[in-house]
């Protein structure tokens, strides 16, 4: 089994003290079998991880940073994953999925509002059938519903979308994607459409979908999705990508010097490096791109990299957003850092 030790670099202290260089800490004796999850949840990231106990079954950790300090690492009780979990917010409550070993195949969803998350999970089920899965879930939220996907058994990728009325399950699959059935998907959300990317049986390419909300009938129920025709971008890996949106520099040739928002692309390199591209809204296609934050030769990875943001405040009540990028360290004893670039709230 191998052992990770979850750290953090990034966004933290020195950036705070001058704004140009990075910093690392680490979460304090704290170690996973999986690449961590990350999402923004009321002004802190959450980091979240399978804990490196149990050749299957390993408890889920997690732990809250606000810039400065992590909150203690906590385990949500009774909770056992067989895969790296996923995170995302929903207002002000925080979703954790789980697959838990000896379910069928089972994704397994706990919630908090802010004290721990609560027990037993509940299984991601609507009135017709469950999600089942043999790789890491993805989840995502626009701040009204709460997206979900995952890869079936036979390699088949998946979407679910929960509102007040619960979850509903698409019935059909993302159409033209198949992956490899222990590879899960990565969501993201960008300019109010969905982003889906999943790495090709092949392992020769990346495809990226989005998907078109169509608002519902019913105030009470979920969008519907229309998803794009793939776009392929070459890449040599069998790892999950990842999606996040980062405020950057505009790439625009001529434009003016600001920050806009930009959706980028990460996967893992056979020579555990990582590779980044970017989308260009304009063109409507992908492009390579250097690492939209700094990264250093711990950065090499044989996991699925997690790119995240989060706002939080300064000493002086100011402001900031970090743009982070996750890597579990290629080398014993593989630790796992978050690299991050801070910038002005916009």
């Amino acid at each position: 089994m191998k052992k990770f030790v979850v750290s953090l670099s990034g966004g933290l202290y020195a950036f705070l003290a001058a704004w140009s260089v990075a910093s690392a800490a680490e979460v304090p004796d704290s170690s996973a079998s999986s690449a961590p999850a990350l999402a923004a949840y009321d002004h802190r990231l959450v980091m979240a991880w399978a804990g490196d106990s149990g050749s299957e079954a390993h408890h889920v950790w997690y732990t809250l940073f606000d810039g400065y300090t992590f909150t203690p690492q906590a385990d949500i009780p009774g909770a056992l994953t067989a895969t790296a979990p996923a995170v995302a917010a929903l207002g002000k409550v925080l979703y954790m999925a789980t697959t838990p070993p000896n379910s069928g195949g089972q994704i397994h969803l706990y919630t908090s509002s802010g004290a721990g998350f609560q027990t037993p999970g509940t299984a991601l089920c609507d009135a017709e059938t469950c999600a089942r899965t043999l790789a890491a879930p993805a989840l995502v939220s626009d701040g009204d519903t709460l997206f979900a996907a995952w890869t079936t058994p036979d390699g088949a990728i998946m979407t679910a979308s929960r509102s007040s009325a619960g979850w509903i399950i698409d019935p059909t699959p993302i159409p033209n994607a198949v992956t490899s059935p222990t590879t899960g998907p990565t969501l993201a959300l960008f300019q109010h459409r969905l982003r889906l990317a999943w790495v090709e049986r092949s392992g020769e390419a990346v495809a990226v979908s989005t998907g078109t909300l169509m608002p519902s009938a019913s105030a009470l129920a979920a969008p519907s999705i229309a998803w794009s025709t793939p776009i392929e971008i070459a890449a040599q890996t069998k790892v999950a990508p990842s999606l996040g949106v980062f405020t950057v520099g505009d790439s625009t040739p001529g434009a003016a010097s600001e920050l806009v928002d930009a959706l980028f692309l990460a996967s893992t390199n056979p020579d555990s490096s990582i590779e980044f591209a970017r989308w260009n809204p304009l063109t409507a296609q992908w492009a390579r791109s250097a690492s939209p934050v700094p990264l250093g030769p711990e950065s090499l990875t044989v996991q699925a990299p997690a790119l995240g943001s989060f706002i939080f405040l300064t000493p002086n009540k100011e402001c900031r957003r970090a743009e982070v990028v996750g890597t579990t360290g290629e080398k014993r004893p593989h630790h796992v850092h978050e690299h991050g670039i801070p910038t002005v709230c916009p």
